[in-house]
């Protein structure tokens, strides 16, 4: 499960190579010369991904609306918590105009999350919470500053 503080570790590496890597830009010669960039966004590509996916519930679970169970059960969304391995294929397609790139990604992940709980007094009641699938179509715009693209 992410915490709080593995986010703001991770959040404080990327900052930290980010100045890094704009000290080395600034230290260099002012009689220096790079080469000019031949680096282009445009096209398709596609690729694979894979990590962590976690649910997390909060509230409680109310079956007073349903007559087939008692009226008095309940239980606690935070039951559910789950994690699990989340892994897919996204693709898109880029398109360079100058250094301003824009363009459409979308993905497709199998999730694996399914976790059961009964109502801790009495066992009574059971309810399940499952994730399969995630889906997602987005634009993307940015800018191309050399090999890298900031977005």
């Amino acid at each position: 499960m992410i915490t709080t503080p593995a986010i703001k570790r991770f959040i404080l590496t990327i900052v930290g190579m980010t100045l890094g890597a704009s000290t080395l830009v600034l230290a260099q010669s002012p009689g220096t010369t790079t080469a000019p960039s031949t680096s282009d966004w445009s096209g398709w590509y596609v690729g694979v991904h894979a990590g962590q996916a976690n649910a997390n519930y909060d509230g409680i679970y109310d079956s007073s609306d349903l007559d087939e169970i008692p009226a008095d059960s309940h239980i606690p969304a935070s039951l559910l918590d789950d994690s699990g391995f989340a892994g897919g294929v996204h693709g898109g397609w880029n398109h360079q105009r100058g250094s301003f790139v824009c363009g459409i990604e979308g993905d497709l992940s199998s999730i694996s999350i399914d976790k059961s709980a009964l109502e801790p007094e009495d066992g009574s009641e059971k309810t399940t919470a499952q994730t399969d699938w995630l889906v997602s179509l987005r634009a993307r715009a940015g800018v191309a500053v050399h090999r890298v693209m900031i977005f």
